[in-house]
């Protein structure tokens, strides 16, 4: 990481932990892929992959029921979170790295905690689900980051999930994956 000019983190388990209760998450995503493509089969799990090709098949009124969907169960499920002191401590110190973040989170839910955790002006962008057509893995957010004049070399997206690394090698950036203990 300490090689890289231009940091690419995520939020969510990466930056910290959103306390959410995530697991009716998929099932009521699940109802909202059905109403578009009555023929859809939930059988449980996670199903979040779907996203994107949902949007791409169904468009801007399909991404806009899940933008309100998202809007509200941020708005309801979080319970508070818990921060990646270390990472925070670097982001905090670091000052020959550019900083960027990308999530599908919400900017209800990002910007106040960035702010209460002091390192929402550390950060070049900030692109959240709000600022995006389509979430990760998608690459749309991570090209509103990159400056075509700076080799992709020169960047690293740091995350936890597929959705980061996925998104990191489809416009061929290093990927580092961030693990969060969750013991107090």
């Amino acid at each position: 990481m300490e090689k890289k000019k231009h940091l690419i983190f995520d939020f969510d388990e990466t930056i910290a932990t959103l306390k959410i209760d995530w697991s009716d998450w998929h099932p009521r995503i699940a109802k909202i892929f059905k109403e578009f493509d009555p023929g859809f089969l939930y059988q449980g799990g996670f199903i979040d992959h779907l996203t994107v090709p949902f949007i791409q098949k169904y468009g801007k009124k399909l991404r806009d029921k899940i933008v309100t969907f998202e809007n509200q169960y941020e708005k309801e499920k979080l319970k508070g979170y818990i921060v990646n002191n270390k990472l925070v401590d670097y982001i905090k110190k670091n000052i020959y790295q550019k900083n960027y973040l990308i999530t599908n989170n919400m900017q209800h839910t990002v910007l106040p905690i960035l702010e209460e955790i002091g390192i929402k002006n550390r950060f070049e962008k900030i692109i959240t689900f709000d600022d995006v057509f389509y979430c990760k893995p998608h690459p749309e957010g991570i090209l509103k980051i990159i400056n075509k004049n700076i080799p992709l070399s020169d960047y690293v997206v740091i995350g936890d999930s597929n959705n980061d690394e996925s998104v990191a090698k489809s416009v061929g950036i290093d990927f580092i994956k961030i693990v969060i203990s969750q013991s107090p």
